[in-house]
C-alpha cells in the first residue's frame, strides 16, 4: 500500500470553469484535479484518486510514479538589487497599504503570478496557504514552510486564520 500523503498535492482557491472553490492536484498524478467547497475536501479527494489510480494501476500491473522528492527546505530569502528610487515608492506604497515591505512585495508577486486578483483573494489565498502549511505538517511531512507573516490570528476549529496584517515597527524596510 502507498502513502498517499507523501504525493506532491497542492490546493489553490479560484475560479475554474465559472465556478468559485477550490482545486487539489498532484505532480506525479496530473490527471488528478478534484474540485470542492472546502480546502480540506479537495485535499482529502486528491488523497482518494491516488490511492484509487495506484491500486488501479498495480492491478493492470502499470507503474505506479513514486512521490517526488522535494528539498524539505527553503530559506524564505532572496536579495533583490534596485534603484533607490524604486525602493522608496515601494516603502511608501506599502506604507500607504499599512504592510510590511516584505509583505507588500509578496503581495505583488503573487498578483503577477497570476495567483490572486484582488485583495480579497490574497486573503483567501494566504489562509490557503497556511491550511496547506498545517496539513502538510499534520501528515508527518515539512515540505512547506511558512512564511513569517507579521499578522493577528485567530483560532477557529483547530485552524489558523489571518485576522489581518499589522504594520512592521522596526525603523528600517
Amino acid at each position: 500500500m502507498i502513502d498517499a500523503k507523501s504525493y506532491s498535492i497542492s490546493v489553490q482557491f479560484g475560479n475554474f470553469d465559472g465556478e468559485t472553490c477550490y482545486e487539489a492536484r498532484v505532480k506525479e498524478f496530473p490527471e488528478i484535479a478534484e474540485y470542492s467547497d472546502s480546502f480540506e475536501e479537495a485535499y482529502l479527494l486528491a488523497v482518494d484518486s491516488i490511492e484509487i489510480i495506484s491500486e488501479h494501476n498495480r492491478e493492470r500491473h502499470i507503474p505506479v510514479p513514486a512521490p517526488i522528492n522535494v528539498p524539505v527546505h527553503f530559506s524564505g530569502r532572496i536579495t533583490l538589487r534596485m534603484p533607490n528610487s524604486f525602493h522608496r515608492e515601494l516603502v511608501a506604497a506599502a506604507e500607504d497599504e499599512g504592510v510590511s515591505l516584505n509583505q507588500h512585495l509578496i503581495n505583488m508577486l503573487y498578483y503577477a503570478k497570476g495567483k490572486v486578483d484582488s485583495a480579497k483573494d490574497m486573503k483567501r489565498h494566504t489562509e490557503a496557504t497556511l491550511k496547506s502549511v498545517l496539513v502538510s505538517q499534520y501528515a508527518g511531512k515539512s515540505q512547506l514552510r511558512a512564511p513569517r507573516l507579521e499578522a493577528n490570528a485567530m483560532q477557529s476549529d483547530s485552524v489558523v486564520y489571518l485576522a489581518g496584517f499589522k504594520k512592521q515597527e522596526r525603523g528600517y524596510h
